[in-house]
C-alpha cells in the first residue's frame, strides 16, 4: 500500500469573476424564492437644458426623468450548483470531513459556473446591437467607448482568457493588484466561458452575485463501504443598469429573420416549413440552421435547401415523421459562427 502524504497546495484561480467580484452577496432564502429584484436610481446620463436666462443658443425642451427603475436578475434567473467527493467510509477520519472537502469543492469551482451564464447573457446582447472589430485591441475600444456613451459606471469587459493572454502580449492589458485591467482602467475577466470558436468580447455593467448558504449533506451505502458527501448553492446574478454589448472578432455576420411559411400547423400533416433570410451572404462557406425545441428541449435541427445566396427553406417534421407530435415548438434559425439566434417563432400542434 502507497504511504499517504499531504498533496500539493492548490494555488487559487487568477484572472476570474471573484478577481472583480470578490464577495458573493449572503441571501439565505434564495433557493425558495422564485428570482430577486433591485431598484438603480435611474441609468441615463445628465441631458443638455438651457443655461438660465440668458441662454439664447439651447432651445426650451422638456425635462424627462428616468426615474428610478426595478432590475431582476438575469437570465436564467436562478441557478444552482453542486461538488461532491466520494470515498470509503472512515476514510477522512484523520483529515477534512467528506463534507468540508465537497463545499471546499464547491468554493473553489463555483466561479466557472457563474461566468458561464454571465458571458452567455452578455453574448446575447449582440443580436440587438451588433458590433464588428479586426482583432483584440480594437474589439476592446469599441467595448470602452460604447459604454462610456451609454453606461453611467465602469464597465467590466469579459473576454476568452486566450484573448486576454493576447491583450496582455500586445500591451493592451495589464495586471494591477490582482486584476486584469484597461489602460482606461476597466477590469477584465477572462474566462473559458467564451469558446474559442465565437471570437467575442463583452463588456457589462457592474455585477452583484447573490448566494444562499451552502447545503450539504452525507450519505451511507453500507453494503459498499462508501461514503458521498454532496455541497450546493443557489445564485443569481444582477448587472446594474442591464447594460451588455460584445463585439465580435472578424467580418460582419449577416442577420438572419425566419418567416414561418407553413401558416397553420395540424397534427398528423407533413413538415412546417420555414423560410431563412439573410442580410449579406454567408462568404465562409457556413450557412444558417433552423433549430427547434419542444417543450423546452432543443428537439433537432435542419440545415435547410439553399434557395439563393441568402435565403433557405427548412421545415420541422411534423405528424408521422416526428415523434414529438405534439406539444408546444420553438423554432429559430441560429448562426453557427456566432451562436446568435434570429427571432423566434412559436406554435402548438
Amino acid at each position: 500500500m502507497a504511504q499517504q502524504v499531504q498533496g500539493p497546495v492548490r494555488r487559487p484561480r487568477q484572472g476570474g469573476i471573484k478577481s472583480v467580484v470578490p464577495e458573493f452577496i449572503r441571501q439565505p432564502r434564495l433557493a425558495v424564492s422564485q428570482g430577486i429584484a433591485y431598484e438603480g436610481s435611474g441609468c441615463a446620463l445628465p441631458s443638455a437644458t438651457r443655461a438660465g436666462c440668458y441662454d439664447d443658443l439651447y432651445p426650451s425642451l422638456p425635462k424627462t426623468p428616468t426615474g428610478v427603475n426595478q432590475y431582476d436578475a438575469i437570465d436564467p434567473g436562478i441557478f444552482a450548483l453542486y461538488a461532491g467527493v466520494e470515498c470509503y467510509i472512515g476514510g477522512d477520519a484523520d483529515g477534512p470531513s467528506y463534507v468540508e472537502q465537497a463545499a471546499s469543492l464547491l468554493e473553489a469551482g463555483e466561479d466557472r459556473g457563474v461566468e458561464q451564464r454571465l458571458a452567455s447573457w452578455s453574448i446575447a446582447g449582440f443580436g440587438s446591437n451588433p458590433m464588428y472589430a479586426p482583432n483584440i485591441t480594437a474589439a476592446i475600444g469599441q467595448l470602452e467607448n460604447a459604454a462610456d456613451v451609454s453606461y453611467v459606471g465602469a464597465p467590466i469587459l469579459l473576454m476568452s482568457r486566450i484573448a486576454a493572454d493576447q491583450a496582455v502580449a500586445d500591451g493592451v492589458l495589464s495586471r494591477e493588484d490582482g486584476r486584469l485591467i484597461t489602460p482606461n482602467g476597466n477590469y477584465v475577466i477572462a474566462t473559458s466561458a467564451i469558446p474559442v470558436n465565437q471570437p467575442f468580447i463583452s463588456a457589462v455593467g457592474s455585477v452583484a452575485v447573490y448566494a444562499s448558504d451552502v447545503v450539504s449533506a452525507l450519505a451511507l451505502e453500507h453494503d459498499e463501504n462508501l461514503s458521498m458527501a454532496i455541497a450546493e448553492r443557489v445564485y443569481s446574478i444582477a448587472v446594474d443598469c442591464d447594460f451588455r454589448r460584445a463585439v465580435f472578432i472578424g467580418e460582419p455576420r449577416p442577420t438572419l429573420t425566419l418567416t414561418r411559411v407553413t401558416e397553420n400547423p395540424v397534427s398528423g400533416g407533413g413538415d412546417v416549413e420555414f423560410l431563412i433570410s439573410a442580410s449579406i451572404p454567408y462568404a465562409d462557406g457556413t450557412f444558417p440552421l433552423l433549430v427547434w425545441e419542444h417543450d423546452g428541449a432543443i428537439a433537432g435541427a435542419d440545415s435547410g435547401t439553399e434557395q439563393t445566396d441568402t435565403t433557405w427553406t427548412a421545415g420541422v417534421p411534423n405528424g408521422e415523421d416526428n415523434p414529438l407530435a405534439s406539444g408546444m415548438y420553438t423554432v429559430y434559425a441560429l448562426d453557427p459562427q456566432t451562436g446568435i439566434k434570429s427571432n423566434v417563432e412559436t406554435f402548438i400542434v
